[in-house]
C-alpha cells in the first residue's frame, strides 16, 4: 500500500511540474539596429522587437553613452510603431563615438539588445573673441578662448587686426588644444592713441571659424593741471586738480604729490581715476607753514606732472566758547547752554560740557555735537536742592577751549507757598500740588466744597454767570483763599496726574505716587451710609459743549474714576496746583 501512495504521489508531482512550466511568462526578444540620420549634434536610434514574448510590450527606448561600458548612461523612451521603435538624441558633441543599446520591458521581464555605436560628425571649431589687456602706447595684448574644438583637432588659431575693417594683418598664436583654453598674442608697433579692429580665428580639419569684430584704442599719456588749494587750514588743506584727457584710459590715477619745499615734494596721495577735476584733502600739516603741491596723473603709457603750486596753512588757533545760564531746571534734571561763538582755523569737531558738585572737580562729560554756534545738554539724575557746576567747551585740531564756570540749583521736591506746602511728582510739566484740599490742615481733612467760580464755601446761592473756557483769577476759590501762585488744576493738569502716577486705593483715601516716589493723597467722602466711597474735585476747566457743566476728577466705587462733566452748580473739593 505504501509503494502505491508514492508511486502515484511522484506522477502528480510530475504533472504539476509539467503544467508550470508551460504557464511560466516569456520576456519580449530585441535587436539593436543600425542608427541613422546622423547629423551635426542629432542622431536616430533604431531597435526591433522580433518576439513579443507571452506578455504586451509596455515601455521599450535605448541607453547611451560615450562609453563603450554604459556606465551611468543617458535614457531616451520611445514610441513601438508595430514591432519597430525609434528615437532622436540631440546635443551631441561633434567628432564623438557614441555607443548605444535598445531596451523593451513587459510583465514578464526586461529584454536588451547588443550595444552598437556610431560618430557624431566634425564640424568647424567655435572661437570667441575677448577683451584686450595690457594696452599701452604701442601695443596690447589680444585675447580669445576656443569654447569647441569642433569634434577635430585645432591646426591653427590667431587673430587678425588692422586700423580698418579689413583687418589684413594676421598673427598665430599657441594653443594648447583643451577646449575653452584661452589663447594671447602680444602685438607691438602700433601707432599710439589710434583705434585698431580685431577678431580671433581657429581652424581645424572641417575648415577655419571667426570670432566676432572689436575694437581697442592704443593709449597716450594723459593731460593734468594743478589748482589752487581751498579749505585751508592750520593743520589741513585741500588739494584740487583736473586731469583734462585721461590718454584714452578710464583706469588713469591721478592724485599729488606735496611737501614743505618745492625741490622735495616727498609725500603722495591719489584721488580716484578718469577724466575731470579732482580733490584731495590732507592732514597733520604745521601751523603757519608754506607747503609746495603738484598734480599728477598716470596710465599705462606713463606719468604726468601738472605746474608746482604753494599754500600756507594757517596760524594755530583754538575756538572760542561761551558757557551760557542753564535753563529748565528741575528737581533732578537740567538744560546746561553753550555758544562756539568762533571755530578758530580749524572746525570744530566736538564741542558739549563738563560739569559736577563741586567747581574744582568737574569730571562729568557730556557732549553736544560740532561746529560753531549755540548748542545744549540736557542732563538727569541730578539731586534735588543740590547746586552744580558747569563750563562748555569745544575742540579743534589746535585744541580745547573751555567757557566761564556757572552754576545752577535744583528745585526741592517739597516746599511751601504762602503757608502752604506744595509737593514735586516729578511730573512732564514740572507742575506741584498742594498736599491737602483748600480749606484742610492735613492731607486727611476733606477741607471746604465750592460750588464752580464760587470763592466762599457752602454758598447757598450761584451767581458766576460768565462762561470762560479756563476760571479766571478773581473767580478762582484756590487763588482767592491761598493767594497768588496757587490756583484750580485744568482739565490736562488732572490728566497728567492720572496719567504718570500710581494710583493706589486705601480705606479712606486715594493715593498718586509720581515716577520719583513722591505722592500726594486725596480722603474719599463719606456717604450717608457713613462709608468713604467716592472724589469729587473741581477743574478749572468748563465743558465747553455745555457751558452748565465744568470739569471734575471723578472716582465711585473705589474702582473706577473718570475726567466727568459735572454741574457748576453743586459743591466740590479744591486740590490747588503751583507752577512757582
Amino acid at each position: 500500500m505504501k509503494v502505491k501512495f508514492y508511486i502515484f504521489a511522484v506522477v502528480m508531482l510530475m504533472v504539476a511540474a509539467f503544467s508550470g512550466c508551460k504557464d511560466d511568462p516569456i520576456p519580449p526578444t530585441i535587436v539593436t539596429k543600425p542608427a541613422s540620420e546622423i547629423m551635426e549634434g542629432v542622431a536616430t536610434l533604431n531597435a526591433e522587437i522580433t518576439n513579443p514574448g507571452s506578455d504586451a510590450v509596455t515601455s521599450c527606448g535605448f541607453y547611451y553613452n560615450t562609453s563603450s561600458d554604459m556606465g551611468y548612461p543617458e535614457v531616451v523612451n520611445a514610441n513601438l510603431d508595430g514591432s519597430h521603435f525609434s528615437a532622436v538624441i540631440s546635443n551631441l558633441e561633434p567628432g564623438k563615438t557614441y555607443y548605444y543599446m535598445a531596451f523593451a520591458k513587459s510583465n514578464a521581464g526586461l529584454a536588451e539588445g547588443e550595444t552598437l555605436s556610431f560618430a557624431t560628425q566634425a564640424v568647424k571649431p567655435i572661437v570667441e573673441t575677448r577683451s584686450v589687456s595690457e594696452v599701452t602706447t604701442s601695443g596690447a595684448t589680444l585675447n580669445a578662448a576656443i569654447p569647441s574644438n569642433g569634434g577635430s583637432e585645432i591646426t591653427a588659431c590667431g587673430f587678425y587686426y588692422s586700423t580698418s575693417a579689413s583687418m589684413s594683418n594676421k598673427l598665430t598664436a599657441e594653443f594648447s588644444g583643451t577646449p575653452d583654453s584661452l589663447f594671447s598674442v602680444a602685438v607691438s608697433g602700433l601707432q599710439s592713441f589710434t583705434t585698431y579692429y580685431y577678431k580671433a580665428f581657429a581652424t581645424n580639419a572641417l575648415g577655419t571659424a571667426e570670432g566676432e569684430v572689436m575694437q581697442f584704442t592704443t593709449v597716450i599719456k594723459p593731460s593734468v593741471t594743478t589748482n589752487a588749494a581751498t579749505d585751508l587750514h592750520s593743520a589741513s588743506a585741500t588739494l584740487n586738480g583736473n586731469v583734462t584727457n585721461n590718454g584714452g584710459s578710464d583706469n588713469t590715477i591721478r592724485g599729488f604729490l606735496y611737501g614743505s619745499s618745492s625741490e622735495n615734494l616727498a609725500d603722495s596721495v591719489t584721488s580716484g581715476t578718469g577724466s575731470g577735476a579732482y580733490s584731495k584733502e590732507i592732514a597733520g600739516l604745521t601751523p603757519s607753514t608754506t607747503y609746495y603741491f603738484k598734480a599728477f596723473a598716470s596710465n599705462s603709457a606713463g606719468i604726468v606732472y601738472g605746474d608746482v603750486k604753494q599754500f600756507a596753512t594757517k596760524a594755530a588757533v583754538a575756538p572760542t566758547v561761551q558757557t551760557n545760564a542753564a535753563s529748565a531746571i528741575t528737581a533732578t534734571t537740567a538744560t546746561l547752554n553753550g555758544n562756539v561763538t568762533a571755530a578758530g582755523n580749524d572746525p570744530v569737531t566736538v564741542r558739549g560740557f563738563v560739569w559736577g558738585s563741586s567747581s574744582n572737580n568737574l569730571s562729568n562729560n557730556i557732549e553736544s555735537g560740532s561746529g560753531s554756534g549755540s548748542f545744549s545738554k540736557t542732563i538727569t539724575g541730578l539731586s534735588h536742592s543740590t547746586i552744580y557746576y558747569y563750563k562748555a567747551y569745544a575742540t579743534n585740531s589746535v585744541g580745547t577751549s573751555y567757557g566761564d564756570v556757572k552754576q545752577f540749583t535744583t528745585t526741592a521736591l517739597n516746599g511751601t507757598l504762602n503757608g502752604h506746602d506744595w509737593v514735586d511728582l516729578g511730573l512732564p510739566s514740572g507742575l506741584r500740588w498742594a498736599t491737602c484740599n483748600v480749606g484742610a490742615n492735613t492731607p486727611t481733612e476733606l477741607g471746604n466744597s465750592y460750588a464752580w467760580g464760587i470763592t466762599v464755601t457752602n454758598s447757598t446761592d450761584y451767581t458766576y454767570t460768565d462762561n470762560p473756557t479756563t476760571l479766571p483769577a478773581s473767580a478762582d476759590a484756590a487763588t482767592v483763599n491761598w493767594g497768588n501762585g496757587w490756583r484750580t488744576p485744568t482739565y490736562n493738569e488732572f490728566n497728567e496726574l492720572v496719567t504718570n502716577c500710581t494710583i493706589t486705593y486705601r480705606s479712606d483715601e486715594v493715593v498718586f505716587t509720581g515716577a520719583n516716589g513722591n505722592s500726594i493723597s486725596i480722603p474719599l467722602i463719606i456717604e450717608n451710609r457713613g462709608v468713604p466711597n467716592w472724589i469729587n474735585c473741581w477743574s478749572s476747566s468748563i465743558c465747553t459743549d455745555d457751558a452748565s457743566s465744568a470739569w471734575r476728577l471723578y472716582l465711585e466705587d473705589r474702582n473706577y474714576y473718570s475726567l466727568a462733566p459735572g454741574n457748576r452748580e453743586i459743591r466740590c473739593v479744591i486740590r490747588a496746583v503751583s507752577a512757582q
